[in-house]
């Protein structure tokens, strides 16, 4: 590609008819011919890499209007308004828009992302189309699987896996789209034939400030040019800011809820073991769903899928098949046992999401419920103590312990979960910073019909603690506590 077709202001480059081998905005993945976009950055400035990205082969580097440049450097740099906008554009240009070559779905909120893609994605895959899914736990297609490091990757990352995903003949794609990916332009110049709507509660505001902030930055995901014209919109008509994004943005919408709305959820039945309702709605009348997503927080995730991928045209059997056979890493994950009580693993490491999960465990809980948790560390402190809070709140018995420390004194945090623990009226908890003896501690104490919650790391497969990243899986942890506990026991475990 020529260095003028990525983007109209490198057509006043000197050589605008240089060719261009790649782009990029990290200046040690630069090499011969690329050309670096030096995005401005929370921590530093982007226009810091400039002279290094063309040590190593830049020909070009795409800089904000009126940046100061390293003092001596000679290296051709061309100014845009927004740099981020500008490496959203070319990276599409770079990669002949891949995005247009196959169906968009994207999915925004607070809380049920994640589920909500993997439902999707499941229902597609039911209807025997060949399907892409990218998301805070993975990013996988038919051809590539791999962990994510966030929940929508960048522009250029993005593009470039949706081109992969093309070549691996990929008909679909489902997008978990965070509010910051929306704010920072990360899927500018993608658009969306379905977008769905889950919730919206106090979440990232020390990025935006204040709920207002926040909900405009996930309403743009509902307006032109994410939408296609005759694209379809869905939202849970129960959540307020849910019933505000239908009014406020234009276009094609569908709305579902327990409440009303053109899609009624009722005859809700959870278990330990599985989900069921029925979704009524206009051209498929009543139709009964299955999941094995159980709590009832899991109950309009399914039913949000369902209704966008039957508004797109899927017929009843896909979406009844998808959503029956749809699997969530790390969300209520159940560890099996033989041992006569039951074991979740679960994400939620905010304080809402943890009341979410411990209010729908409590409906399958006749013992008692025994929560494992800690607090990340170099997140925004408020959350340690809403969690702790909560603990006091929902749960009988509490083991606090270490998630994600960072750079942080791992006791530092505890103490201030315990400090919040104790203020809510907490009573009945220990303390154990070592999350593998804290897992084995709460096993250890489980009774007959008790349910046991290990929160906060999920589908996680490490533990950061200072800069390292070790091998830690609560899952696996659990499952190995749970086979010592049943040989201690004599419980026969042969299938």
């Amino acid at each position: 590609m020529k260095l003028s077709e990525l983007l109209p202001a490198l057509r006043s480059h000197p050589t605008p008819s240089l060719d261009v081998e790649g782009l990029h905005y990290d200046s040690r993945k630069i090499r011969s011919g690329f050309v670096f976009f030096a995005v401005p950055g929370f921590k530093e400035d982007g226009t810091k890499y400039v002279q290094p990205a063309f040590a190593k082969g830049a020909v070009a580097a795409v800089v904000k209007r009126g940046s100061s440049l390293p003092q001596g450097f000679e290296g051709q740099c061309v100014e845009v308004d927004d740099v981020r906008r500008a490496l959203a554009e070319a990276s599409a240009r770079f990669y002949d828009y891949p995005g247009k070559k196959m169906r968009l779905f994207g999915v925004t909120g607070t809380k049920g992302k994640t589920s909500s893609v993997y439902i999707l994605e499941s229902i597609f895959r039911a209807a025997g189309k060949r399907t892409a899914l990218l998301g805070t736990v993975e990013v996988r297609h038919p051809g590539r699987k791999q962990f994510s490091e966030k929940t929508t990757m960048e522009s250029l990352d993005l593009q470039a896996f949706l081109s992969e995903a093309l070549q691996a003949r990929t008909e679909v794609a489902v997008l978990e789209i965070s509010s910051h990916a929306l704010s920072l332009d990360r899927v500018w110049g993608l658009e969306f034939e379905g977008v769905l709507f889950t919730n919206l509660s106090e979440d990232h505001l020390d990025f935006y400030g204040d709920m207002e902030k926040y909900f405009q930055a996930k309403k743009i995901l509902f307006a032109p040019p994410y939408r296609k014209p005759d694209s379809l919109a869905v939202t849970n008509c129960d959540e307020p800011y849910g019933q505000r994004m239908a009014k406020e943005c234009p276009g094609r919408w569908l709305t579902f809820g327990r409440k009303g709305g053109d899609f009624r959820i009722s005859h809700v039945k959870v278990t330990a073991r599985a989900n069921t309702f029925t979704l009524e709605g206009p051209g498929v009348g009543t139709v009964e769903l299955q999941s094995r997503l159980v709590g009832n927080f899991s109950i309009p995730n399914a039913a949000g899928a369902a209704t966008l991928a039957l508004g797109a045209g899927l017929g009843v059997d896909p979406v009844k098949k998808g959503v029956a056979e749809a699997y969530v890493p790390g969300r209520l994950d159940q560890v099996e046992t033989s041992l006569p009580f039951s074991v979740f693993v679960d994400y939620a490491h905010m304080g809402h999401a943890l009341e979410n999960v411990l209010e729908s465990l409590r409906g399958l809980c006749k013992g008692r419920l025994i929560l494992v948790f800690g607090a990340g560390g170099d997140r925004p402190p408020d959350r340690r103590t809403q969690m702790g809070a909560v603990a006091a709140r929902c749960a009988d018995f509490t083991v606090i312990t270490s998630d994600n420390p960072r750079t942080e004194d791992p006791m530092a945090i505890i103490s201030a979960i315990e400090g919040a623990f104790r203020s809510a009226g907490g009573k009945d908890f220990r303390v154990e910073p070592d999350r593998k003896a804290a897992i084995a501690l709460a096993l250890a104490e489980a009774k007959d019909a008790d349910v046991v919650c290990i929160a906060g790391k999920g589908h996680e497969a490490y533990q950061i603690i200072g800069k390292q990243t070790l091998p830690f899986d609560d899952k696996i942890c659990a499952a190995a506590a749970l086979r010592e506990l049943e040989k201690k026991q004599g419980v026969d475990t042969a299938p």
